[in-house]
């Protein structure tokens, strides 16, 4: 079945794109050799939550849960330390729910090995509500400790946010971790792949006093090196040469983060959610990206020793990689279609004139549109100001009338598959 994904008919929420539509790119998790004897029980999990995932409503029911979280305290009896403990903290919250007292627990562990399971978040556009999937993770303690290392000069950063209009504060954002997946099933394992997962809230508990991302740095830069890299090389003259992806890509995304904690006394997203739902996160992804962009280009990056021109072709290539999923489908992609539209129209960013290359005009141009946006959004969504938000989106947006003039290069991403990670696991 051929869809045309860059349609803008029938833009209703669909699930993501099927098996003969999407090109797999293999990709290599290697779980430690070290806690190898927890192969049988790892393999459990997988089958578990493998075959819930794929029938019915794709959730785990009491009876499934009960058995994941005695899957999880026979791998605790197999190990040993903060991995065994951090198992059967989270086996105890599978089965009675979390409190702060576990989330505080296991917020202070240093597990060498993580497990994470349950009914946990998906994207949005593609399933409504949390699905049956495990993984676990290995902490890239380098990458963590430069990530935090950034996070030493928060008043250098609150100036910058100030800078932009006096009026913005940032909230505190949830510990950051990078580390590696070593190990993904279920709903997760599907496509397109997930880099982060916030906890505990992807896993149902929504209002936790304490909150923490895990951030899978080794499936990002795979998907930077496997995917972006092969838009950048087929469809500009950009390309990562030379520059450090793995720290660039860590700050990228800590970036994002911070851009989700910018806000007004007056921000409120109830208000715009209650209008439209699907427009609110896409202006929220919108602003995480941009005010995420601003951060990195003029604070971390030249504190890291990165050029403006990488952290904007960082940012082409995420760009690229996420508005070629398609219209309609993730609010973060019909986000980044709109930035790709603005920047266009600010003539930061130019098409060949045969509509088969883009190209960076002026790294500065970029800042000086993407600082422009971030004022929009000031003005739009973090004032609650509905009617703006929908004459800015009739403007930039997936239907808008630039979307049309960009068909020509949208028809070239489209005449291939859409590229997706496909997890091959090694060690078990």
């Amino acid at each position: 079945m051929n869809i045309n994904r860059f349609s803008t008919e029938n833009l209703a929420p669909t699930e993501w794109h099927t098996d003969d539509q999407i090109k797999e790119i293999d990709m290599q998790l290697y779980f430690p050799s070290c806690y190898s004897h927890l192969a049988p029980v790892v393999n459990d999990i997988s089958t578990l939550t493998n075959d819930v995932s794929k029938v019915g409503d794709g959730r785990l029911d009491a009876e499934g849960l009960k058995t994941l979280a005695g899957l999880f305290d026979k791998a605790a009896n197999l190990t040993d330390g903060d991995t065994a403990k951090g198992l059967r903290l989270r086996s105890d919250a599978i089965r009675n729910g979390y409190s702060t007292k576990i989330i505080e627990e296991l917020n202070l562990l240093n597990d060498a090995l993580s497990f994470v399971g349950g009914n946990i978040s998906s994207w949005y556009g593609k399933h409504v509500g949390g699905f049956a999937t495990c993984f676990a993770t290995c902490t890239n303690v380098e990458l963590t400790q430069t990530c935090d290392s950034v996070l030493w000069c928060k008043d250098m950063l609150h100036d910058y946010i100030a800078g932009i209009n006096s009026r913005l504060s940032m909230l505190e954002i949830p510990k950051y971790v990078a580390c590696d997946l070593v190990f993904m099933s279920g709903e997760g394992a599907s496509h397109p792949k997930h880099i982060a997962y916030f906890l505990p809230e992807d896993e149902g508990f929504k209002c936790s006093p304490i909150k923490k991302t895990h951030y899978f740095s080794n499936v990002h830069c795979a998907q930077i090196n496997k995917i972006s890299a092969e838009l950048l090389s087929e469809f500009s003259k950009h390309d990562y040469y030379g520059i450090d992806i793995v720290t660039l890509g860590a700050l990228g995304v800590l970036g994002h983060e911070y851009g989700h904690f910018i806000t007004l006394p007056e921000t409120n997203f109830r208000i715009v959610s209650q209008n439209d739902r699907w427009s609110s996160i896409m202006y929220q992804e919108i602003a995480a990206d941009v005010f995420g962009f601003l951060i990195l280009a003029e604070v971390w990056g030249p504190m890291k020793g990165f050029p403006l021109e990488q952290s904007c072709t960082y940012y082409l290539g995420e760009l690229l990689r996420y508005a070629n999923r398609g219209f309609g489908r993730f609010p973060d992609s019909d986000g980044m279609l709109f930035q790709l539209n603005y920047l266009l129209h600010f003539s930061a960013l130019e098409i060949s004139k045969d509509y088969t290359k883009i190209r960076i005009t002026d790294p500065e141009l970029v800042v000086a549109a993407m600082r422009s946006l971030a004022r929009c959004i000031i003005e739009s969504l973090l004032k609650n100001d509905i009617k703006l938000l929908r004459d800015f989106e009739l403007n930039f947006g997936v239907k808008s009338g630039l979307t049309e003039q960009l068909s020509p290069f949208l028809a070239q991403l489209g005449k291939k598959g859409v590229p997706s990670l496909s997890y091959q696991t090694q060690g078990i």
